[in-house]
């Protein structure tokens, strides 16, 4: 009878799991026509053509495109096993857009303001259907229930967003010379994240970087902007106070040559010489 009671339990679990998944990426779908259907959400539906753009860096930066057209065919497809992978390709579409583009250009903004309104509609639709469809039905799938649980009571978690593209955005400000400190650094206490070419250019993989390195290496970065400013700031001042010390005096008009008052050309008044202090007897 308990056997034949746990067996009971187990098949009621796992249809209302199966429920549970169908009603979360039912909401899923919902969600991601919204918002295709957003009028500013263009840049945003198809994959990025940057060959047609000219855009030979792209590739380098983005390593794992996504659109929101995409996703909706992944949806139709049923290739999403739970909400969280759908959400994690998502995300990716607003990600790449701030990873490659300046933080004060539109497109960071608008991908920005598209990220906080999706993490919004997520909330809804995860209190909706329950917490078991977000983290997943369990298993050794990759968004298993056990992972993701564990790792959030623990507290420990992986860089934001924000901070990841934050952190591409100093790589690029800093400069030759502490670059290659930067990657021989990389190459010691994670090597995973660099990733070689052929014609030898480097490439860092900031999803690789594990929290600890990612605040270890961001901090470094950090260091060397301050301390390339400061090199650029104080030269200046030294600069305009050795030109405030070697200026040269100011002419005097009428100076004497060789101790007698200097001799007008014809045409010009000559100057009047100063009259001398009578001497003491």
């Amino acid at each position: 009878r308990r056997l034949a009671a746990a067996a009971v339990a187990s098949a009621s679990a796992l249809a209302m799991g199966k429920r549970d998944k169908d009603a979360a990426l039912a909401e899923a779908a919902k969600l991601v026509v919204k918002l295709i259907e957003d009028p500013n959400s263009e840049p945003f539906r198809e994959p990025v053509p940057w060959k047609e753009w000219g855009l030979e860096d792209y590739p380098d930066i983005v390593k794992e495109p996504m659109d929101l057209g995409s996703v909706r065919a992944n949806l139709e497809a049923g290739k999403y096993a739970n909400l969280k992978e759908f959400a994690r390709h998502v995300k990716l579409v607003w990600s790449n857009c701030m990873a490659y583009n300046a933080d004060h250009s539109d497109y960071y903004k608008l991908a920005k303001r598209f990220d906080k309104q999706f993490e919004r509609e997520l909330n809804k639709i995860s209190k909706k259907v329950g917490a078991t469809a977000t983290a997943g039905s369990g298993g050794n799938g990759a968004a298993g229930s056990g992972g993701g649980s564990s790792s959030s009571k623990s507290g420990s978690r992986g860089p934001t967003l924000e901070e990841k593209a934050a952190f591409c955005k100093m790589i690029y400000e800093v400069n030759e010379i502490d670059l290659g400190r930067l990657i021989q650094t990389l190459d010691e206490i994670s090597e995973s994240a660099l990733h070689k070419n052929r014609d030898d250019d480097v490439e860092i993989n900031v999803d690789a970087l594990d929290m600890a390195v990612f605040r270890q290496v961001e901090a470094m970065i950090k260091d060397m902007l301050k301390n390339e400013k400061s090199s650029k700031v104080l030269p200046k001042k030294r600069k305009q106070q050795e030109s405030a010390e070697g200026a040269a005096p100011p002419d005097t008009a009428g100076a004497a040559v060789n101790g007698e008052p200097e001799t007008a050309a014809d045409g010009d008044s000559a100057p009047q010489p100063s009259k001398r202090p009578k001497e003491e007897p």
